[in-house]
């Protein structure tokens, strides 16, 4: 890692580890008009470093970087703040021109797909979901950077402007500063698209404690199955947390419970002394956010109460378990109505969260169905119990063989391929719901079917095969039946270039990244040393890949400089020809 990055990573971390070990930051309700935040309705934001830090310097002092402080903040949406055209739209970044004549920066996130130079977007659209922690250049924290900039025009953006007049960040006067991280802590609720009512910090007289009511008669809960990093845990039994009775694994040191009432978490830590941990106790039937130092999967046994049958939920966030069958989102979220605006689950495997959101675009839902014991954050709009005795159309453990396929895929010897563009997960059955992987493919790893496709509740399509031996299912739609399809004679794909603030990173393959190198590649596809030569109708040129990405397998991202011998900077992405050379 480059000095400069490492200085910048540690200046970034000591300033979020500050903010948010800040007691009481202060939160700032919307004031009259000014530039609403990019969050949700009703989430709240923290910034966590402010004007003049390490990565915001240059044309670029007045930049923010925030994160959410009320859910997760990966996987979160991000919505337009104003209504314009799209100037710039990378992989990770995109900037939108407004009426003022300026660009509204946002950064490292994942943009909807369909977005492009050009496309316009009114005020509250969503327009992706911010990128988990080590994706689309955010430095290992998921959160996003936001900046009002001068602009030449689509994307060529000039010398930042400080959150006032027009840009007053929600209402809120952020005035030009020399100090260095100004305004960080600041805290803000987003007021961008409906109002809906937002979760306060006091309990309300006519708020009912969180009850849960138990079944008659218990069901059988697995043992969990915790990975390395976060884990979304079900809480099986009720009771004071103690490392003794519930027989925490050595490698468990943190538990976060969410306060429902309160709108805040509660922590325990190992080793830490007693008075010290807000988290004291939990209650069957809700959730919990684990952390594990391991470095493998392990399976813990917890112990078990009745399940639940109804759980309270309060006005806001709750980080819950679902306790009923597996079930669609759809049937799971019947019972609650219109009080029902999201939910999200961790896919600890892959440490990246999966969301569904009332009233988004459907290729932004990526949660569609809950498995029997699944920990989720549910938001709803008021206090309500959610039923958990459903009877859905079931998420498939067997294959049936009314769901065979009509054309399937090639079976016996005929070996198949991951596509990408990250690994691909093998499962026990052919659903994602209640089934831990058995392990994760690399891209361009070899499996051998075994059987035809079949279809599951959300339509996915799943075809059993086996990878080293091992028996299992995986998603086919991320199979090719050519372990090279792209080969040596071209395929059509597209081209974009590294947003300007990456300067200076350090690239997957090695060195740092040099916006004036024309030979610099990221790709999913290839790996690290492939010459290839990238080809527009006008102009072509040698590159070698050096990087990666959250790239699709013919999506190629080249440096500032090598796009530039293709097109204008202001074209943003190209339709391109790519060939392998060695």
């Amino acid at each position: 890692m480059s000095q400069l990055r490492f200085i910048a990573a540690l200046l970034v971390g000591l300033l979020v580890v500050a903010s948010l070990a800040a007691a009481g930051g202060e939160r700032l309700s919307a004031q009259a008009g000014g530039l609403p935040l990019f969050g949700e309705t009703s989430s709240i934001w923290r910034i966590v470093a402010g004007y003049n830090t390490a990565t915001h310097v240059g044309d670029d002092p007045y930049a923010l970087d925030l994160v959410r402080i009320d859910a997760p903040t990966a996987g979160s949406v991000v919505h337009a703040p104003v209504t314009g055209r799209l100037g710039f739209v990378s992989s990770e970044c995109l900037t939108i021109g407004d009426e003022r004549g300026n660009e509204i920066l946002l950064c490292h996130l994942f943009p909807a797909a369909g977005l492009g130079r050009g496309t316009i977007v009114s005020a509250g659209d969503p327009l992706g979901t911010v990128a988990p922690p080590g994706f689309s250049g955010n430095n290992g924290l998921a959160h996003i950077h936001v900046a009002v900039h001068e602009t030449l025009g689509d994307g060529q953006l000039l010398r930042s402007l400080p959150f006032t007049g027009p840009y007053a960040l929600e209402g809120r006067e952020l005035p030009a500063t020399p100090e260095f991280g100004a305004h960080a802590g600041l805290e803000f609720v987003s007021t961008n698209g409906t109002v809906l009512p937002t979760p306060g910090l006091e309990l309300p007289a006519d708020v009912v404690t969180p009850e849960i009511e138990p079944l008659v008669a218990a069901e059988s809960v697995p043992p969990v199955v915790v990975f390395p990093g976060w884990n979304m845990v079900s809480w099986p039994t009720g009771g004071p947390i103690s490392p003794d009775d519930q027989g925490f694994p050595a490698e468990v040191k943190t538990v976060l419970a969410f306060d429902g009432p309160t709108q805040r978490f509660v922590r325990w830590s190992a080793g830490v002394p007693p008075e010290l941990n807000t988290l004291t106790e939990v209650t069957a039937g809700f959730g919990t956010l684990i952390f594990s130092t391991g470095d493998a999967p392990f399976e813990w046994d917890l112990p078990q109460d009745p399940v639940p049958a109804t759980i309270a939920l309060q006005a806001g966030f709750n980080l819950v378990t679902w306790w009923g069958p597996s079930a669609t989102v759809a049937d799971a979220r019947e019972s609650l109505g219109d009080t029902f605006v999201a939910l999200h689950a961790l896919d600890a495997a892959q440490q990246v969260y999966e969301s569904f959101h009332v009233g988004v675009p459907e290729p932004l839902n990526t949660l569609r169905s809950l498995g029997a014991n699944q920990t989720v954050w549910i938001e709803v709009t008021e206090s309500v119990h959610w039923v958990q005795l459903v009877t859905p159309n079931p998420v498939p453990t067997e294959v049936p063989a009314s769901q065979e396929l009509d054309e399937p895929l090639p079976v016996a010897d005929t070996p198949l391929f991951v596509l990408g563009p990250g690994c691909l997960n093998l499962r026990l059955q052919p659903t994602t719901v209640s089934n831990t992987p058995i392990t994760c493919m690399a891209v361009g790893a070899e499996v051998v079917p075994t059987g035809v496709p079949v279809s599951d509740a959300a339509g996915r399509e799943w075809l059993p095969v086996t990878f080293n031996g091992r028996p299992g299912w995986a998603a086919a739609e991320f199979l090719r039946a050519d372990a090279d399809p792209f080969g040596a004679d071209g395929i059509a794909g597209e081209a974009t270039f590294y947003h300007p603030s990456l300067a200076g990173d350090p690239m997957y393959c090695g060195g740092v990244y040099d916006p004036t190198d024309v030979t610099i590649a990221a790709s999913t596809r290839w790996p690290c040393g492939t010459r290839l030569r990238v080809s527009t109708a006008g102009a072509s040129i040698d590159v070698i890949v050096q990087d990666t990405g959250l790239l699709g397998p013919a999506h190629i991202d080249l440096s500032e400089a090598a796009f530039e011998l293709l097109a204008p900077l202001a074209e943003g992405r190209l339709a391109v020809s790519i060939e392998v050379l060695s």
